[in-house]
């Protein structure tokens, strides 16, 4: 499965080379490069003919959009990582080369992670493999792909720039989220808000330093900021593990964890049952991995 926008067009380029090399070593493979943004998911719904391995050319969006039908029929899945954040691949020692593939699928072994589950305010579900983020980033990002769903690396790379300087304009309210974790209200007023399975993002904003996609718990990462100002001296502080700002993060793990926006002035209210906007949960384990004999998984 190959997501040609990941990498800014570097995915479709291991194509070829990998067919050669799997029909080398006597695989029979078959290619399906995603068309647009629901494609890969579209196909997870609709597989009746499951692979024994699936081989994810992209990031972490496409993998998700590809798990439900892994777990469904238990097939085992690999990652060539040429998205954005790659955080699965980075857990699990997956690595954009082909040679690397072929060692998974000759000597790997064999985990079942945990599967994060979305439920949202109408019923609706999704699955979530590595991260969901909430506030200020993912205001951005969409603010920033709005208009160029099919744009190159470089448009989007100038649309997540314009999305920024619009969300540092004083026009742009700051974002503010509610956050309970099996049941315990941590917080009206996060600015940004990490619930992961597994660390983010190691080597750089570490977010969730001691998630596991083995444990049955979600790790969640709370960034709280009354000011832009105020919320980014906290994610620099973050960036250089500095001990200004740390009164700015907090962490919970927890099975259950409630996503709400908070009203925009007077107290603390908890939201009515119905009225959390998305309700992530734990499935453990389900999804099959293949990992190297040197992982230490």
């Amino acid at each position: 499965m190959v997501n040609p926008h990941a990498g800014r067009g570097q995915a479709v380029a291991f194509v070829e080379p990998l067919l050669n090399a799997l029909k080398a070593r006597g695989y029979r493979a078959s290619v399906l490069v995603t068309e647009d943004q629901t494609h890969a998911l579209r196909w997870g719904d609709a597989c009746r003919v499951p692979p024994d391995y699936l081989i994810c050319i992209g990031g972490d969006d496409t993998l998700d959009d590809l798990a439900s039908a892994a777990i469904r029929h238990q097939f085992q899945v690999i990652v060539l990582p040429t998205g954005f954040g790659n955080v699965f691949a980075q857990a699990f020692g997956h690595r954009a080369e082909i040679a690397a593939i072929l060692e998974l699928l000759e000597s790997g072994r064999q985990i079942e992670m945990d599967v994060g589950v979305r439920r949202g305010r109408n019923g609706a579900t999704g699955i979530f493999l590595a991260v969901t983020i909430y506030g200020f980033i993912e205001t951005i990002k969409a603010m920033g792909e709005s208009a160029i769903d099919q744009g190159g690396g470089t448009r989007r790379t100038l649309g997540y720039l314009l999305a920024t300087a619009k969300w540092l304009s004083p026009r742009q309210a700051l974002p503010s989220v509610t956050v309970e974790v099996d049941g315990e209200m941590l917080t009206d007023g996060a600015a940004l808000v990490v619930v992961a399975n597994m660390p983010v993002f190691p080597g750089k904003l570490v977010f969730t330093r001691d998630a596991s996609p083995l444990d049955g718990l979600l790790e969640v990462c709370i960034v709280t900021g009354d000011t832009k100002r105020a919320l980014l001296f906290a994610l620099l502080n973050l960036l250089h593990d500095g001990p200004a700002g740390k009164h700015r993060i907090l962490r919970r793990r927890g099975r259950m964890i409630r996503i709400a926006s908070v009203l925009p002035c007077g107290p603390t209210v908890l939201p009515r049952p119905n009225a959390w906007d998305e309700t992530l949960t734990v499935l453990p384990p389900a999804l099959p991995v293949l990992v190297s004999p040197s992982e230490g998984w």
